[in-house]
């Protein structure tokens, strides 16, 4: 099934691009909306066996490059810098209203996917918009920012410091304000995570922390642990990681 490049007004005016896969037949279908990971990426017009698979099983899948991409200007790039999160969940926002503008989506059959940075946008977006979304898929995704910095290495506390522009301690108020776990008593749809044990990128315990935190709410909230880290599971597990994510939104959505 071919992709279509499309953009859609976010907020402040802001064009946002990104490619759309249909199922055969009329819509709207249940759709999954999917962020890449980075953020300093960009989603092109590749074969992505993940996306055709939902594309098979008859969801509409758009995925967008969010405010934080690479591709659209320095500026594009670089306006998440200091408080991430924010201006991506913004646009993820808008490419839902354009789904069910567009009689693409059913407004109540949306499903949140994505990993890395993108795992932790699907978190952060049931946190903070929850009443936009059935459903969230999250792989190997960032929870606790600041619990993150702790278990990180060396070079990746200098990744976090420039994203943020500080330590955990010099900003505390925005490590907070753009982790998921902070919102976690919003949380209102399904929550599916995918975690790899020895992941040194996105390391275990945020997220550990993030379950816990879930289920004592009584959230809904399903963690499965690979053995691997944050990439390179293999062909073989990530056919099984799709089809956890496949019953898991045809349970979502009954």
């Amino acid at each position: 099934h071919p992709w279509k490049s499309i953009t859609f007004p976010s907020s402040e005016g802001q064009m946002i691009q990104g490619w759309l896969g249909l199922p055969n037949g009329e819509g709207p279908f249940p759709t999954i909306l999917h962020t890449h990971g980075g953020p300093e990426a960009v989603m092109t017009e590749v074969f992505d066996p993940i996306s055709q698979s939902w594309i098979d099983h008859g969801f509409a899948f758009l995925t967008i490059n969010y405010r934080g991409s690479t591709t659209f200007s320095r500026e594009f790039q670089e306006m998440i810098w200091g408080n991430p999160g924010h201006w991506e969940i913004a646009d993820m926002a808008a490419a839902r209203d354009w789904l069910v503008k567009e009689g693409i989506a059913y407004p109540d059959q949306i499903l949140l996917t994505g990993c890395s940075y993108g795992g932790y946008l699907t978190l952060l977006g049931l946190g903070k918009r929850p009443d936009l979304w059935a459903g969230g898929m999250a792989g190997i995704a960032m929870a606790d920012w600041r619990v993150m910095y702790e278990d990180s290495v060396d070079t990746l506390k200098g990744y976090l410091v420039a994203l943020f522009g500080g330590t955990p301690q010099e900003k505390p108020e925005q490590y907070a304000t753009s982790s998921p776990i902070t919102y976690v008593e919003n949380v209102r749809a399904a929550v599916l995570i995918i975690q790899g044990r020895n992941d040194t990128r996105t390391p275990a315990r945020p997220v550990e922390m993030y379950e816990q935190k879930l289920k004592a709410l009584g959230k809904s909230v399903e963690v499965h642990w690979f053995d691997a880290g944050h990439l390179g599971a293999g062909v073989e597990q990530d056919i099984k990681h799709q089809e956890l994510m496949l019953r898991f939104a045809y349970g979502v959505l009954g």
